[in-house]
């Protein structure tokens, strides 16, 4: 496992999103040529097949269209729980009905023609021993900080969260529910939160000011070292 983890994002990204993670929504072209022998683990369930509402309208919202028969060379498909190496997983969601939180965000996905709510199943999280914990690296948490949390702990049994980093989508919830969250949260043990991106504004200053230090927003240049 890693003895010492920088988490740092260079000031030419755009967003929150760490280098540890890639989502192919970017040029992915331009990683290729930039590295020549790195494969690309993609979830087995990962399509062109995301849309979602924006503006009244169903929109396509997914990775760029012909982007994995473009560079099927370089991607390898993962199913299940994934050891890239000693203390570094890559993390399914867990079976369950994320429809409700689906509706919810207008993410909707194609299949056989049809569109149904998101099942989330072409996400994957990103699972880190720093030797202090783990850190989970998720880009914008769609089924929920805990759900995924409680992933971690199903698939790795483990409950020894350090950190996590990402997303989490929070913009569409109420304060109730905002404020009852706060308390999932303050009964797991995760230590540090890195969030920023779809998290919204309002959701964040809440987060802030119930959970404190335990919480920090983050974008360009930002840097910070698990040792």
């Amino acid at each position: 496992m890693p003895s010492a983890l920088a988490l740092t994002l260079p000031t030419s990204t755009s967003g929150f999103f760490p280098m540890l993670i890639m989502t192919m929504r970017t040029d992915l072209t331009r990683f290729f040529s930039l590295n020549r022998k790195a494969l690309f683990l993609v979830s087995a369930a990962a399509e062109e097949n995301c849309y979602g509402i924006k503006d009244g309208m169903m929109r396509y919202n997914g990775i760029r269209t012909g982007i994995l028969k473009e560079h099927e060379t370089r991607i390898q498909y993962i199913d299940g729980v994934h050891e890239i190496a000693d203390g570094i997983w890559l993390i399914p969601h867990r079976k369950a009905d994320y429809s409700a939180i689906a509706l919810r965000n207008d993410l909707y996905a194609m299949h056989s023609g049809k569109l149904c709510p998101d099942d989330f199943a072409h996400e994957q999280s990103l699972v880190i021993d720093t030797g202090k914990g783990l850190i989970i690296f998720n880009s914008c948490s769609h089924t929920g900080m805990v759900n995924i949390l409680r992933d971690v702990e199903e698939m790795l049994n483990r409950h020894d969260f350090f950190a996590y980093a990402g997303g989490l989508h929070l913009y569409k919830m109420t304060d109730e529910e905002l404020y009852l969250l706060c308390d999932e949260i303050r009964s797991t043990s995760v230590q540090h939160i890195f969030t920023g991106h779809c998290t919204g504004e309002h959701a964040s200053n809440i987060l802030k000011a119930e959970l404190g230090d335990r919480i920090e927003q983050f974008s360009s240049g930002f840097s910070f070292c698990f040792a």
